[in-house]
């Protein structure tokens, strides 16, 4: 068991929570230089800031806080089937990615949305046959208002966008 006691807690590598985090109210730091950085599960009252100038982030948990920053050169992922959750503000000003795969898709459930950044949503679909698809059809929209849809313009799909 790890407790805070409510004192800021700052990741510079990895962390594998394979206990109990007691964060109370402690203001979480992800920072560090690492290409990729796995974050796994935690929850505090306090807020989360992610300030990698390199590399990646990767929430291998589930997490929640009262809200979270993303900086501008700093680039979060949360893994396939996991949730972060944000009972305030999130303010992106880097790269946000919501993974998807074969078990599942992450989830973002926020409280309101700040910033000028970057927000990826990945969709995995199952299927085969690049132009002669396997039979198997799909309708797609976007999954955030205002995205870009630019991904399929080199496929043989047909689309319904809105």
């Amino acid at each position: 068991m790890l407790a805070t006691n409510n004192q800021r807690l700052a990741f510079h590598g990895n962390f594998i929570n394979d206990g109990t985090l007691i964060a109370g109210s402690s203001q979480i730091i992800i920072s560090g230089n690492a290409a990729t950085q796995s974050i796994g599960t935690f929850t505090t009252t306090g807020a989360v800031s992610v300030t990698k100038s390199t590399g990646i982030a990767m929430l291998t948990g589930n997490v929640g806080a009262s809200s979270l920053t993303i900086n501008s050169s700093a680039s979060l992922m949360v893994a396939p089937a996991k949730t972060l959750t944000i009972t305030g503000t999130l303010t992106n000003n880097g790269t946000l990615t919501l993974q998807s795969s074969s078990i599942g898709t992450a989830t973002l459930l926020d409280n309101g949305l700040t910033g000028t950044g970057k927000f990826n949503v990945q969709q995995y679909l199952t299927g085969t046959g690049d132009a002669t698809p396997s039979g198997r059809g799909w309708y797609i929209s976007s999954p955030v208002n205002k995205a870009t849809r630019n991904i399929f313009s080199n496929r043989h799909y047909a689309l319904a966008l809105g």
